[in-house]
């Protein structure tokens, strides 16, 4: 069974900077209730009733009795265009989240699934493997904690994209890559050496919750915990986990989050959705 998790926001090429600021979880997330009378639960609450496979811009929810319309953050045509082409190319699995890296701001959250066409809500399930994007979280604890840099050489043996012992366990490699070269190619061998002589299972793991793993995410609706189990003291276990081949799950919103700290310099922001919440009179219930 094919599965496809798309993470738009993620760029191919991307150098590493020559210093990256801390991971962190924003101080300026999405506004909270203050001026209205609604809390965090009961706007999940409302949402997570609501119909979001079409991204719309607001919703009309219930609340006792009173109508109440809700400002979401989505983009309608990014929306509808990311579900028309998922559909279009009739994909297994396919969860896809798109979200401002500087603010937050969800702006697609879409799903599809040939095999189980009633599936909702794809891009907030953490089942998906991390792969690949587990590589930034390699790369930051490189650069922050064992002084990497874009330019830091790295010597490996044959194919870049496999992760082997010959290449692992050893210092010796006539092929080499600078670290900027091997994130942008996405070479297993290149971060698999990185994870197992340089960084390690224990720091690998603490980088891993810095970037949200085996924390929850704060968001309305919930979205489910990522896992990260990264063995250690097993060199070649760390290089797996460190190139993407670990036993690490996300969800598509959690992986565009770790994309989008590496656009905005190394802080990961609160991703939000709903923007505010108002009463059929004009009155703010949530903001």
């Amino acid at each position: 069974m094919g599965t496809l998790v798309l993470l738009l926001g993620l760029v191919g090429w991307i150098l590493l900077r020559p210093k990256s600021e801390p991971v962190v979880v924003s101080d300026t997330p999405a506004p909270k209730a203050d001026s209205g009378d609604l809390n965090r639960g009961s706007v999940g609450h409302l949402i997570e009733t609501a119909d979001l496979s079409e991204g719309p811009g607001e919703i009309h929810v219930m609340y006792g009795n009173a109508a109440l319309v809700a400002d979401l953050t989505f983009d309608e045509g990014l929306q509808r265009f990311i579900l028309k082409e998922l559909r279009r190319r009739k994909v297994d699995w396919a969860g896809v989240a798109v979200v401002d890296a500087l603010t937050g701001e969800v702006l697609a959250l879409a799903s599809h699934s040939e095999r189980e066409p009633s599936a909702r809500n794809l891009a907030l399930r953490a089942t998906f493997s991390a792969a690949s994007v587990f590589k930034v979280v390699t790369a930051a604890a490189a650069v922050e904690d064992r002084g990497y840099r874009r330019s830091t050489l790295v010597r490996y043996e044959g194919n870049s994209t496999k992760v082997r012992s010959r290449e692992i366990l050893h210092d010796r490699g006539r092929e080499s890559m600078t670290l900027a070269e091997g994130f942008a190619k996405s070479a297993n061998a290149i971060f698999g050496k990185i994870g197992a002589r340089a960084v390690g299972g224990g720091l690998l793991s603490e980088y891993a919750e810095r970037f949200g793993f085996n924390t929850p995410i704060p968001f309305i609706p919930a979205v489910e915990l990522s896992r990260a189990e990264i063995p250690r003291e097993d060199p070649m276990e760390e290089a797996r986990a460190a190139a993407g081949f670990g036993e690490v799950t996300l969800s598509p919103l959690h992986g565009a989050l770790i994309a989008g700290a590496v656009v905005a310099d190394g802080f990961m922001m609160e991703p939000f959705l709903v923007r505010r919440i108002v009463a059929s009179t004009g009155r703010l219930r949530y903001a």
